[in-house]
């Protein structure tokens, strides 16, 4: 059976903290025998779950929808034809430090894009003003929109392909509004002339910070896009002023598999399972990570210790790559997840002859709702700790938003 623990405040209550958040052995918020997390902010996470049968049903837990747009995550014929359907994708957007959930997009993953639909939740301002608490767009025009992203400053990005060609683009508008004026036209002009394009394609994973948006494209390339210039850091790369997704440098050569991005923090994991960090803490936090400090780049000790995280040779000004031991074995890293200050990481190491494979997964930065996991203290986490009441779980997925993380599990211990 999968299980989903919650650690820190919890999606569906967000003014407490999770039962359970500081003992040494959690208990699962939701048991399934099969569940992905699809999306999550600091007030609101769906869920996917399969018990008794092969059809994926949606789970809502939240405070950020009215009840008429839950039922409509719950009965919507069009989603669960979506998410029952191979050819199918459905992206979810929103903004995960404001608003939560505020829609999704449902494509065919083929060139030929046969379906395309967005729906948009109105926030409680918006209804007030009179907008529709759900409201469905049917997209029939010259392009496909096949994903949006909302940057913390209320700006939509949005990922279109023109049908019947592969050309693809992205491009940036002023707010919700602006989208929901296009949407009523069939999305015709997204990607037009008087819209500057970000990128010339769109990105297969994507994910906001604070900050940036970075982007792991077709390529296996990763990204970045800011137009606020005020934390270069938070780019990965010099800022040149020029506001377009650019490549970062020291990732160039690196097949890239996994982006994870929240706060003021971004990272990166590679096929051979390496961990890659930048950025900075966010403001007014009362601590800073050590694998970012220039300072931790020459202290050679920390790979003393046999199970940690930790920066070891030379390194990018930026971009932290980072050594991973669980009981003094190199491991592989295999997931990431990053909150609004914190970030957790899923590692295993599995060359280790005829023993089972060692399972481990570690937590910084910020703690003041226990997000980092059970057993650690209530304080912010400057050093990588390992999580030991999670010792050789089964992670299949990290998930992080807000002051909260998010983790799947299946079973309660690795097989040989």
């Amino acid at each position: 059976m999968h299980q989903l623990f919650t650690f820190g405040t919890s999606p569906a209550t967000p003014a407490s903290a999770e039962p359970g958040a500081n003992t040494q052995a959690p208990t699962p918020s939701l048991t399934a025998q099969a569940l992905k997390i699809v999306w999550t902010s600091w007030c609101d996470a769906v869920i996917l779950t399969q018990d008794g049968s092969e059809e994926w049903e949606l789970v809502y837990r939240g405070s950020g929808l009215t009840s008429k747009q839950q039922d409509h995550l719950k009965q919507s014929a069009h989603l669960r034809r979506a998410f029952n359907t191979r050819d199918m994708v459905v992206k979810f957007f929103g903004s995960a430090m404001h608003d939560g959930l505020r829609g999704y997009v449902i494509a065919s993953s083929g060139d030929g894009a046969r379906e395309n639909r967005i729906l948009l939740f109105a926030t409680d301002v918006e209804i007030e003003a009179g907008e529709q608490e759900v409201r469905g767009y049917d997209i029939g025009g010259v392009n496909t929109i096949l994903d949006v992203k909302m940057q913390s400053g209320g700006q939509v990005l949005v990922g279109v392909r023109e049908r019947g060609s592969c050309q693809e683009c992205v491009v940036c508008l002023r707010d919700v509004g602006e989208l929901r004026k296009h949407l009523e036209y069939d999305g015709v002009e997204l990607g037009g002339r008087e819209l500057v394009s970000l990128a010339s394609a769109v990105p297969v994973q994507w994910e906001m910070n604070a900050t940036t948006s970075t982007a792991l494209m077709p390529d296996a390339r990763v990204y970045t896009y800011t137009s606020d210039p005020r934390y270069p850091r938070c780019l990965g790369r010099p800022d040149d002023g020029i506001h377009v997704f650019e490549s970062v440098p020291f990732l160039s050569e690196t097949e890239i598999v996994k982006i994870a991005s929240g706060g003021y923090l971004s990272a990166t994991l590679g096929s051979d399972g390496e961990l890659y960090l930048w950025g900075q803490v966010c403001p007014g936090s009362t601590g800073k990570l050590a694998v970012l400090e220039e300072a931790a780049c020459l202290n050679q000790s920390r790979s003393a210790r046999a199970t940690g995280i930790f920066v070891q040779g030379d390194q990018d000004e930026l971009v932290k790559c980072l050594q991973v031991q669980i009981d003094g074995h190199e491991a592989r890293v295999y997931d990431v997840a990053i909150g609004h200050g914190h970030i957790v990481v899923a590692a295993e190491a599995v060359d280790l002859g005829r023993s089972k494979r060692k399972c481990a997964v570690f937590a910084a930065g910020e703690n003041s709702q226990r997000q980092l996991g059970p057993g650690l203290p209530n304080e912010f986490s400057g050093e990588f700790e390992e999580i030991v009441g999670l010792r050789d779980k089964r992670v299949t997925q990290l998930a992080a938003a807000g002051w909260s993380t998010l983790m799947a599990t299946y079973g309660s211990e690795n097989s040989t």
